[in-house]
């Protein structure tokens, strides 16, 4: 935002920015993770055509790629080129615990009770540095909780406008 977006509050649901947690001194969470991620990149860059299989099944569990749908894994296969540019950016932002602790409005980071545990961790990471950092569970819900679970989304997307509200005299 650098500025110039001065936004009243902040909402991050199942964010993927792996490197907070070696910024956060976290060195071992990222290393468990990170080869899932180069083993994607390094599957796509040879040509594999299902190397998309290895981030679904990391974030929707063992076998979720061979239980879609045909025609949603070929949106998926047509896809991967873009997911696996976005992955490359992810892992070449390095993110500044101060500049995340200098927000300062409420900042509220949502993870799914069935994600990876990655996803618990990030989450947990972001909302103890942030100033005003909330740590929100979505029982029952997926690294697709945007999709999946979209009433209950919405409800914590109200909830944090009221509250970034200022009070009224």
């Amino acid at each position: 935002m650098r500025g110039h977006v001065r936004p009243k509050a902040l909402a991050l649901f199942e964010p993927v920015c792996i490197p907070i947690l070696l910024s956060a001194g976290d060195a071992e969470a990222f290393s468990r993770v990170k080869p899932v991620f180069d083993d994607y990149i390094r599957a796509f860059d040879g040509r594999d055509l299902q190397a998309a299989r290895t981030m679904v099944d990391f974030w929707f569990g063992p076998g979720a790629y061979e239980k879609l749908p045909g025609p949603v894994r070929d949106f998926i296969v047509k896809n991967t080129g873009p997911n696996v540019h976005d992955v490359r950016a992810t892992f070449r932002e390095r993110y500044a615990p101060d500049a995340i602790r200098n927000l300062d409005m409420p900042v509220w980071v949502v993870y799914g009770s069935n994600s990876p545990d990655v996803s618990y961790k990030i989450a947990s990471t972001l909302a103890a540095i942030a100033r005003k950092g909330s740590l929100v569970k979505v029982d029952g819900a997926t690294h697709a909780l945007t999709a999946t679970h979209s009433g209950e989304v919405a409800q914590l997307i109200a909830a944090l406008a009221d509250e970034a509200q200022p009070e009224k005299v």
